[in-house]
């Protein structure tokens, strides 16, 4: 017996949320948030329609949407168009299907989406939108799970599927721009609107990191980073400490990359695919440092724009280049 109809639709929306959050997870790539609210949106479109066929015996024309004369509405192709995200989002939720956190959730990520695909999306919204995305991808889960059960969610089970990233503090001062301060305070008001959840639904949520030394987790501590809060609990690491994590020279590095890669030219392109990931010392902090490539040590920390200083960097710079340079046959 083949497939349910409903079902081919679900399979699409975990495949879409897969491709948002894989997207989102990569490192190196500036549209990303916006990438994954427009993946996103779609995996929650396909996820309702297929809950809507579903109870619908099964049939896909109870999505369809028809003309005032009973007739199916068609798109320029001639093909029947189907209700949008928008539609099912307030049917179910005045159903009471969808529960009120995961509706403003949608919302929000609807906002995201049009903004991004309209106009632009600012930098100073990264951590606003990081929110939004840490409680989407959790609602979906969960949600999906409760409609179809945990044996057809398997493919979002992988460890690997998990929206990570290091946003630094957001700014507030939104230079006269009108419209990311809109959409700033949209997305404030709609976190503001969260109500509590014994089901484990957000609107936007945090991740809380901690620092452990001990391989007993009982025995971590929790760290927050809250730089200019005077009641954070500071976390300072020695020289050597970070020697280990960025040992290699500049020398150590072009060391490393010729006896990696068979194509390897230190020329201008080497020297711009280097700078893009060189933390700017204009603005560097070495107590803070979350560049995971280089860290620039002073000879005088306390001077750091007066004080001689050198590049360290860490292994994992080569993973970076290996993008851009053929790897030699071992």
């Amino acid at each position: 017996m083949g497939r349910k109809r409903y079902e081919r639709l679900l399979e699409k929306a975990i495949y879409a949320a897969i491709a948002a959050v894989d997207t989102y997870n990569k490192t190196l790539f500036p549209y990303k948030q916006e990438t994954f609210a427009i993946l996103m949106t779609s995996a929650w479109e396909l996820l309702l329609k297929a809950k809507w066929v579903q109870d619908h015996g099964n049939d896909y024309r109870s999505i369809y949407e028809r003309m005032k004369n009973g007739r199916y509405k068609r798109n320029r192709s001639g093909n029947v168009m189907t209700f949008g995200l928008k539609y099912l989002l307030n049917q179910m939720r005045n159903a009471q299907e969808i529960p009120i956190n995961v509706y403003n959730n949608i919302l929000a990520l609807i906002e995201i989406r049009d903004n991004a695909t309209h106009l632009f999306i600012s930098p100073h919204l990264r951590e606003r939108i990081h929110n939004v995305v840490l409680a989407t991808t959790r609602n979906f889960c969960l949600l999906a799970t409760r409609w179809f059960g945990r044996e057809k969610m398997e493919p979002l089970e992988s460890p690997i599927v998990q929206p990570v990233s290091f946003i630094p503090s957001e700014a507030t001062s939104f230079r006269g721009f009108k419209n990311e301060e809109r959409l700033y305070r949209f997305l404030q008001r709609l976190s503001e609107s969260q109500e509590e959840s014994s089901e484990g639904f957000f609107v936007t949520a945090e991740v809380s990191l901690k620092f452990v030394r001990s391989r007993r987790v009982e025995e971590a501590f929790p760290v927050r980073i809250s730089p200019g809060d005077p009641n954070a609990l500071p976390l300072k690491l020695t020289e050597e400490q970070w020697r280990e994590r960025y040992p290699w020279t500049y020398g150590d590095l072009l060391k490393r990359l010729r006896e990696r890669f068979e194509d390897f030219k230190q020329n201008q392109q080497f020297y711009e695919l280097k700078r893009r990931i060189e933390p700017d010392p204009e603005q560097y902090n070495p107590e803070a440092c979350s560049n995971q490539y280089c860290r620039i040590r002073f000879l005088d920390p306390s001077q750091p724009f007066k004080s001689s200083k050198k590049k360290f960097y860490s292994p994992a710079v080569l993973e970076y280049f290996d993008q851009f340079y053929t790897k030699k046959d071992k």
